[in-house]
């Protein structure tokens, strides 16, 4: 749509409140770009309720999916008992020592080896305690697996 805008009018104004000749056709011809439409938005410019309409709905849809998302996330409180909980597990470097001490441990081949010679052993005092020394060696063992698992479980949680 676009509006008369008397430019001859305008200058002629300007002119009498003190704007010179160059200074008011300057802002007679801008103000003319500016009423007769240059850049101003015209009605093919903006949506209709049926664009609306739909732009909702994808929103609503989008806002959905991120609400699914975030109910999948823990809360602070959550997050706040796990880093309670690790607070005492072992630090890499405890692990580190854990690690160089088993590595004097005798490896599953040399546990056989010895259940081996064991089976020719003689008298039930010398069982009893071979067989409290294995006790012993698979409970380092169920110490050895847990504590590294701590590293495994303190990457995975963040």
């Amino acid at each position: 749509m676009n509006l008369a805008f008397d430019t001859h009018a305008a200058v002629k104004r300007l002119r009498e409140a003190g704007f010179t000749e160059g200074q008011a056709e300057a802002l007679s011809e801008t103000l003319q770009d500016g009423v007769t439409g240059g850049g101003l938005a015209t009605k093919a410019d903006l949506a209709t309720k049926a664009e609306l309409v739909e732009v909702k709905n994808e929103l609503k849809t989008e806002l959905a999916e991120v609400k699914a998302q975030l109910a999948g996330l823990a809360t602070k409180t959550e997050l706040a008992e796990v880093k309670t909980q690790l607070a005492g597990l072992a630090t890499k470097t405890e692990l580190a020592e854990v690690k160089a001490q088993l590595a004097g441990l005798a490896t599953k081949t040399e546990l056989a080896e010895v259940k081996t010679q064991l089976a020719g052993l003689a008298t039930k005092a010398e069982l009893a305690e071979v067989k409290n020394d294995l006790v012993w060696i698979k409970r380092i063992g169920a110490l050895i697996v847990a504590l590294l698992a701590v590293p495994i479980l303190r990457d995975l949680l963040g």
